[in-house]
């Protein structure tokens, strides 16, 4: 079985089991020859290229079926855990199954992959999180009674296991986006199933769950990972490690995982730590909020910037104070670099750019740059902030090249967004290939965004523009 990303959905499919002969009248202890076939359309699996994946060529489930009662699984079973094999086009049995007869009620239970069961009521499992196709445990069970001359019995299959996403946003103070060895959840990896329950009880040790990397990061974030988890929860920790340093992340609240369902965890990565920024759970066909924008686990309430006596060139800090980058106290990262002061006003610009995006975008990406601080916010630069910007600096080049030299990035040789707007369709843009403003440029075009701290100091304390 070829699966190639990590796509988890409600799993739904119906088996048929058909006789042989039309013959439905057959004395007590007469039979009736079983086949399987599987809708594969209606359900997905686990597949690791972003596309739906149902039953592919390969896959295998084992059937059970008994007499007696819907409670309890008898000794005697009238299909023992028979292995069905999909050749892509029909499900064929590794041994004949047989209705018992026709007059007494049949009960079903159908695991995929194929598994040889030891207790009805609590087998054991041990989930391989570097196997997700072998892992992605489906339970179906008809529990209604059916009869030979019914002709067919439905099952509807649904997910074991819990999976759980983490998605990594990095703050400004990294200049880039660092290199993640790993992203793991500390849970308990055994685990035990009631078959006609679909209960998953969890057992055993803590150990460290790992998640595997996605190619493509959900949207809003750097980098994403996701894996398979046995429902529990006590969950409170995540362990990153990222540009080789551990970061752990222990939340206030057990973090729940079920049978089903994804958990989705939204981790925003300062220099020194990880914290909250939404957790969700949902259903993997339809989703539900369990939380969002979440209360960070460690103190990430906005600081007040407390700017005094500004200098070109000089960092703010994250503590929202302005240092000399050499003079940085330890624990403080540099998140903007002053380029123009006036007086008591000053503009600083991050050290990294947001990215390209359009104009109706770059003002709100701006505006939610962090960290946040109490008393100012971030902006978009105007015109008059570029133009002071780069006479201060003495050229586009100069201000171009401001920003390495105090752990950034620096400015791209392209064309950046301005808030000022020549028309409701137009905005202005400072192109530093060219050394040039432009003015005419549609609002729906691609260009660098980069966030503008506006400030003032009064001799009484910081006061908002």
């Amino acid at each position: 079985m070829k699966k190639k990303a990590l796509l988890f959905m409600a799993a739904v499919t119906g088996i048929v089991f058909a006789g042989c002969t039309k013959d439905n009248t057959l004395p007590d202890g007469g039979s009736l020859n079983m086949t399987v076939k599987a809708s594969t359309s209606a359900l997905t699996r686990v597949s690791y290229n972003g596309l739906q994946s149902s039953f592919t060529q390969g896959d295998t489930l084992s059937l059970y079926a008994w007499l007696g009662s819907a409670d309890e699984v008898a000794q005697s079973l009238v299909v023992d855990g028979v292995v069905n094999t999909f050749n892509g086009e029909v499900w064929i049995p590794e041994t004949q199954m047989l209705w018992k007869n026709v007059r007494d009620e049949h009960y079903f239970i159908g695991i995929s992959p194929a598994k040889q069961v030891h207790s009805f009521t609590a087998d054991e499992y041990i989930l391989d999180p570097t196997d997700y196709a072998k892992s992605d445990l489906l339970l179906a069970t008809e529990l209604s009674g059916l009869k030979a001359a019914s002709g067919s019995v439905d099952l509807a299959f649904s997910h074991a296991l819990a999976k759980l996403n983490v998605n990594l946003k990095f703050r400004s103070q990294w200049a880039e986006t660092p290199a993640v060895t790993s992203v793991a959840a500390t849970a308990k990896r055994s685990y035990t199933v009631n078959y006609l329950t679909k209960a998953v009880t969890a057992t055993g040790d803590e150990v460290q769950v790992a998640l595997q990397a996605l190619a493509t990061a959900a949207t809003g974030y750097a980098l994403s990972f996701s894996g398979l988890q046995v429902p529990q929860d006590s969950v409170t920790q995540i362990t990153a490690v990222i540009g080789g340093k551990e970061f752990v992340f222990n939340a206030a609240e057990p973090i729940v995982l079920e049978s089903g369902k994804v958990t989705t965890l939204g981790l925003i990565v300062g220099r020194e730590q990880l914290t909250l920024g939404s957790v969700t759970i949902d259903d993997w066909s339809e989703g539900t909020t369990y939380a969002e924008d979440g209360e960070a686990l460690t103190d990430d309430t906005p600081v007040a910037l407390d700017v005094t006596n500004p200098a070109e060139g000089q960092v703010i800090g994250s503590d929202g104070k302005n240092y000399a980058y050499a003079s940085l106290p330890d624990g403080v990262t540099a998140i903007a670099i002053i380029n123009y002061v006036s007086g008591e006003n000053g503009l600083a610009l991050a050290l990294t750019d947001e990215g390209a995006m359009d104009w109706f975008a770059a003002s709100s990406t701006c505006a939610a740059h962090t960290p946040a601080f109490s008393n100012f916010t971030w902006r978009l630069p105007s015109n008059t902030d570029w133009e002071n910007m780069i006479s201060a600096a003495g050229s586009y080049n100069t201000l171009l090249t401001a920003f390495e030299s105090v752990g950034g990035t620096n400015l791209q040789k392209a064309t950046y967004w301005s808030a000022s707007q020549n028309s409701l369709t137009h905005a202005y843009g400072y192109d530093f290939l060219y050394s040039m403003q432009s003015s005419n440029n549609s609002k729906y075009t691609s260009f660098n965004v980069r966030a503008c701290l506006k400030f003032s100091v009064a001799s009484s304390g910081i006061t908002p523009l």
